[in-house]
């Protein structure tokens, strides 16, 4: 968690929300991006998170960060308490993103940008890993373009954690 990598994308988080921007982070554990993302880029997130420990972190960060006014922390699977049709950006901060992905693209309004991080073998990063989010968008109709990508770290011989930025229209 506080890798350099994961530090650089925390802060990489404060700075891509826009003031007002509806934001869904699926996977917020403590607020890890939520915070940031509502703290100092002024965004609405609806911060999901399935653990009840990790739940009730969240909750008091929101209060001790003073943002409840701007954080909405829903306890359960993302997939089934996620607002759906709100999102004009999603946070996917979780090693199997893919998995979600098809869920998060009801979580879209239309369209918009989604930060899918992924632990995957060196060499499929980032082409083999956005094919396969474009493979599942296709499957709903959508587009996908990237437009930003980086190797967040090592995390064992030959795998990395990753982040694509990709937009969906």
């Amino acid at each position: 968690m506080f890798s350099s990598g994961n530090v650089d994308e925390r802060i990489r988080m404060a700075s891509v929300a826009q003031r007002h921007e509806v934001v869904v982070d699926m996977f917020a554990g403590i607020g890890y991006f939520t915070l940031p993302l509502a703290v100092h880029g002024g965004a609405k997130v609806f911060a999901c998170e399935i653990n009840p420990v990790a739940y009730t972190y969240l909750s008091h960060n929101c209060m001790l960060n003073q943002v409840t006014d701007r954080v909405v922390p829903l306890l359960g699977d993302c997939r089934k308490v996620a607002p759906q049709g709100v999102a004009s950006r999603i946070v996917m901060g979780y090693f199997d993103s893919l998995s979600f992905l098809s869920h998060a693209l009801g979580v879209l309004k239309n369209e918009g940008v989604i930060h899918l991080h992924q632990k995957c073998r060196e060499e499929d990063f980032p082409e083999r890993i956005l094919k396969k989010a474009a493979d599942i968008a296709r499957e709903q109709g959508k587009k996908v373009e990237l437009l930003f990508n980086k190797k967040i770290k090592s995390y064992a011989p030959r795998i990395i954690h990753g982040v694509l930025d990709i937009m969906i229209s």
